[in-house]
């Protein structure tokens, strides 16, 4: 929780003691019975407190307290005393004898001081009754404005933390099974497909130093980034200290990778700052780690987070423009290697102090990242914005956040399931843990299609994914050096696939229940043929509908129109090819360019001649 030492500094003159009162024991109703005696040695200790003469005062008073003389005033100086010799123990004792003494003492200061008390000890809802007492007891003096802002604070963060830690999320962390035991974990990320974990691990390595003909071994703990892969029985293994590209910078970390699986990214610390780097995958190797456009040599760039169709990257940096010291980032995919210049994603995100370890749920919808700038329940938090809504970053809770400092959240394509390290109970060391998301920081569940492009030719190329439900598309890029890809499909959409590029055949289908998928790259060439399948028309048969017309009769009017070299047969049945042949013209292409053939089928196959 939030605590507080309790070191306070006295920020009134005594004389505002009395502020508009005509004597101290107007504070204290409770002073009635109180003898001639006790209250001239009360005067008398008082005075000699107002000349800060607080040994002298003290002593009179634990006089009073020890003879069983002493009544809430007594307390209450004694208190003041703890507070300008800045001494806790004084403090949390004589505060409250004051208030178990006289309930209905009325200086403001003694409510102040009972909520910092409370506060520190996290009884949050006394804590908001004290300060709310003093709000109340001190509204009319414009002496106390600056401590009515504290107590205003206070009692916000009273609310927050009684909110949260009287209402639990559920959190059952599990362990990810046989693990190199016996190490501290840090910063994993765990791939779409779930097939490999990456993390960054405790290792003890052989520290061999030689000396002339002699030689001495000992071991000493370094800090690798590691990573364990799926078997056939859905095990990972103990995991393995990475080869180059990785462990060969200073410090490393954590690492970030597209769905398929294919370009991934780290960052690694030179001498004077920490830099964003890649790699692209051949086969079971990595290629060498280059740096992104983006780095600066005077700040840092470090923890990115690339999106898994590999078009953003979102990271945490300390440049020129930010909000804080570090500030969450996003740029995007020019091309193969140029990013676009990084912009800040404001004060929505970002705050004064630290927000790290960005990561964008599979759906693009939710944003989980770390922060100590928000309101946090301890020192460093994992909070998540809904980027659909107008509203501000939530705290994910309580106990998946706790007093000590959280970090590198990771959720998985189900949008439920999350992963962190922690150091569970009874555990020396950080482990790697799975567990399921409070409700209302959950995702849209999605599901992961892989496919291949068969390439007749060499060329790079760029796949477009439509997402009809939700009318955006996603562009992947695939090469014939990986000739693989992977999409992430939101349960419950529809999606069509398609591939348009000028001078090859265009090709667009609708996703439906597949495992896996084949894109053909071909030339327009005579004889090439292609299906364009799932050709819809509204009710009337009139035109085509929304969805067909989007996903693919207007990309293949396109590619018709930018292929003018190209004339082509088309084969449908006959109401398919009446409510083409009508676009085919409204789009300018000529008739002798195309040949309308009536077939049984449903589909749209075209030839070229």
């Amino acid at each position: 929780m939030k605590k507080l030492n309790l070191l306070f500094v006295l920020l009134f003159s005594i004389s505002l003691m009395y502020a508009q009162k005509v004597s101290f024991f107007d504070y204290d109703p409770c002073s009635e019975d109180i003898t001639k005696g006790q209250k001239k040695q009360f005067q008398k200790a008082l005075s000699l407190f107002q000349d800060r003469k607080y040994q002298k005062s003290s002593l009179i008073l634990t006089d009073m307290i020890r003879k069983d003389e002493a009544f809430a005033s007594v307390y209450f100086i004694m208190g003041m005393i703890g507070v300008n010799n800045d001494n806790p123990t004084m403090i949390r004792k004589y505060f409250p004898l004051c208030e178990e003494t006289c309930k209905d003492f009325s200086h403001p200061l003694l409510w102040y001081y009972l909520g910092i008390i409370n506060y520190s000890d996290e009884n949050y809802i006394k804590a908001q009754e004290d300060f709310q007492n003093f709000m109340t007891l001190s509204e009319e003096y414009d002496e106390y404005d600056s401590l009515r802002s504290s107590a205003i604070n206070y009692l916000n963060w009273s609310d927050f933390l009684y909110k949260t830690t009287a209402n639990p999320v559920s959190f059952n962390p599990k362990r990810i099974e046989y693990l190199a035991e016996k190490s501290n974990y840090f910063e994993p990320f765990i791939t779409a497909d779930s097939s490999e974990i990456y993390f960054i691990r405790e290792e003890f390595v052989m520290d061999t130093v030689k000396d002339s003909f002699l030689s001495s071994s000992t071991l000493k703990k370094e800090i690798k980034s590691g990573k364990a892969t799926l078997d056939t029985d859905f095990y990972y293994d103990r995991g393995l200290i990475l080869p180059t590209p990785f462990n060969v910078a200073k410090k490393e970390s954590r690492v970030s990778t597209t769905a398929d699986n294919n370009l991934l990214f780290f960052s690694v610390q030179n001498k004077k700052s920490w830099d964003i780097v890649y790699c692209e995958r051949y086969g079971d190797y990595w290629s060498e780690a280059r740096p992104i456009n983006i780095n600066t040599e005077e700040f840092d760039e470090l923890q990115p987070f690339v999106t898994w169709d590999g078009n953003s990257l979102f990271f945490v940096s300390n440049r020129k423009g930010g909000k804080g010291r570090m500030d969450i980032w996003l740029t995007n995919r020019i091309d193969k290697d140029t990013w676009s210049e990084p912009r800040n994603l404001g004060s929505a995100i970002n705050t004064p102090f630290d927000e790290t370890f960005p990561f964008l749920s599979f759906d693009d919808e939710v944003l989980y990242f770390v922060s100590n700038g928000h309101k946090t329940i301890g020192g460093t938090d994992i909070f998540y914005k809904k980027l659909t809504k107008e509203e501000q970053p939530k705290n994910i809770g309580y106990p998946i956040n706790t007093e000590g400092y959280e970090s590198n959240i990771g959720v998985m394509l189900d949008g439920k399931t999350a992963y962190t390290t922690l150091q569970l109970e009874k555990d020396r060391h950080s482990s790697i843990v799975t567990f399921i998301l409070p409700k209302e920081a959950t995702s849209e569940r999605c599901k992961l299609v892989k496919g291949v492009v068969n390439f007749d030719v060499e060329t790079n190329i760029t796949l477009d994914l439509f997402n009809v439900t939700k009318n955006n598309f996603h562009n992947i890029g695939v090469s014939p050096n990986n000739p693989t890809f992977s999409l992430v499909l939101q349960e419950e959409n529809n999606y069509f696939l398609a591939f348009n590029k000028i001078g090859y055949m265009f090709s667009a289908t609708k996703i439906e229940n597949a495992d896996s998928l084949s894109v053909y790259v071909k030339p327009v060439e005579s004889g090439q043929v292609m299906l364009l399948d799932n050709i819809n028309l509204n009710q009337s048969n009139t035109d085509f509908t929304q969805e067909t017309y989007i996903s693919i009769i207007n990309p293949f009017l396109n590619f018709i129109s930018n292929n003018a070299h190209a004339r082509i047969n088309i084969y449908s049945e006959e109401k398919i090819l009446k409510v083409l042949e009508k676009h085919l013209l409204n789009k300018g292409i000529r008739k002798d360019r195309f040949e309308l053939i009536k077939s049984k089928s449903n589909n749209i196959f075209y030839e070229i001649q």
